[in-house]
């Protein structure tokens, strides 16, 4: 009877272990994330043609450098849209949310082309720019599955989280202890 109670305990300690362990595979996944603004056609040197959306492909010419990255990410979220669908949410910092701002004014009609790395590396998204942007905030619908949305999304938050733990160091307590 004994020996069915320490198989019980065990093989339960076995198990939670594996979703400690999962968790904790989870919290180290890191993802990346770029945001370029479409270029004109005669850009030369600063620019190159890039191919969003697998499916349905669209060749865009883009500027190489981008305008906005993880760094300026404070949070990033799955929202779920009507039909089922989905769309990550990012949300910028001060900074960023000033230059989405300032990128969304100079260059209306244009997209902003996005690329990732999450597990794998690939151009993601190209919504359009349809005006002013001062929300501090980006919308757009992936070219990826749910999953891959949410690794992502958790990978970009992980990054968010490292970075504000680091925004301090070395002084991360208080001054006055």
């Amino acid at each position: 009877m004994a020996f069915n109670f320490f198989l019980v305990v065990a093989a339960g300690a076995l198990l939670s272990g594996c979703a400690t362990g999962e968790e904790h595979k989870k919290k180290k996944e890191l993802s990346n994330i770029r945001i370029h603004i479409e270029a004109d056609q005669g850009s030369g040197d600063r620019s190159s043609a890039v191919s969003v959306h697998r499916a349905a492909p669209i060749l865009l010419n883009v500027e190489r450098d981008p305008v906005l990255d993880e760094h300026n990410v404070i949070a990033a979220m799955v929202v779920d849209q009507p039909g089922g669908l989905f769309s990550i949410q990012l949300q910028f910092d001060r900074q960023g949310s000033w230059l989405l701002e300032r990128a969304s004014v100079v260059n209306g009609g244009k997209h902003f082309v996005i690329f990732s790395y999450f597990g794998e590396t690939r151009w993601i998204a190209a919504p359009q720019i349809v005006g002013k942007n001062s929300s501090g905030r980006l919308t757009f619908t992936p070219d990826a599955t749910r999953e891959e949305a949410e690794r992502l999304v958790r990978g970009l938050n992980n990054v968010a989280q490292k970075l504000k733990t680091r925004e301090n160091w070395p002084f991360r307590e208080p001054l006055d202890k």
